[in-house]
């Protein structure tokens, strides 16, 4: 497993502020090192921090939980696949403590769940590729969500809403999909 840590001072007085990037570059190796190895990272990140995927494939995902403010991305346009044994989990989970999280730059191939996002704020869904046989993006019991710039196709609802306030689809193109509010 490859990554790297780089730390990011603030020379702004005493309130110097920390942010780092981890950068997740391994060999794609199915359930569950794939799984526990990417939970591992998010989980050792701090709130700030950027989750950088540099790997061009990693398969067999399912409910990645990100609850605290992350920025998850990727430049190389990494492919994230649902695990077959859980298909019903999402790829990514983003709860309350997540809010303020971005997710951007991925390829999502997803069996019933593509990203949920539950009793969040301010969470920014970009610049991903998403195909789910279910809901593609879910958005539930949230509040000033921006789902910009995505491509979703063949999903079976593109972006539910439920019980959630401001949530702004911009320059999203749908394809073979529906949209539930």
């Amino acid at each position: 497993m490859i990554f790297s840590l780089l730390i990011v001072l603030s020379p702004l007085g005493t309130n110097t502020s920390y942010a780092a990037t981890w950068t997740i570059d391994f060999q794609d190796q199915q359930m569950p090192y794939n799984m526990d190895h990417i939970q591992g990272i998010i989980d050792n990140a701090s709130s700030g921090d950027t989750i950088l995927f540099k790997g061009s494939t990693y398969t067999h995902l399912a409910n990645i939980i990100v609850n605290k403010t992350l920025n998850i991305v990727s430049d190389v346009g990494t492919v994230l696949s649902s695990c077959p044994s859980n298909p019903q989990e999402p790829i990514f989970r983003i709860l309350s403590g997540g809010s303020g999280s971005t997710i951007e730059g991925f390829n999502i191939n997803a069996k019933e769940a593509g990203i949920i996002i539950d009793n969040a704020t301010n969470v920014k869904i970009g610049n991903n590729n998403i195909t789910a046989e279910g809901i593609a993006i879910t958005v539930l019991d949230s509040l000033n969500i921006v789902i910009s710039n995505n491509t979703i196709n063949n999903s079976g609802t593109a972006i539910s809403s439920d019980n959630s306030n401001n949530t702004v689809i911009k320059k999203t193109t749908l394809s073979q999909t529906m949209m539930k509010a």
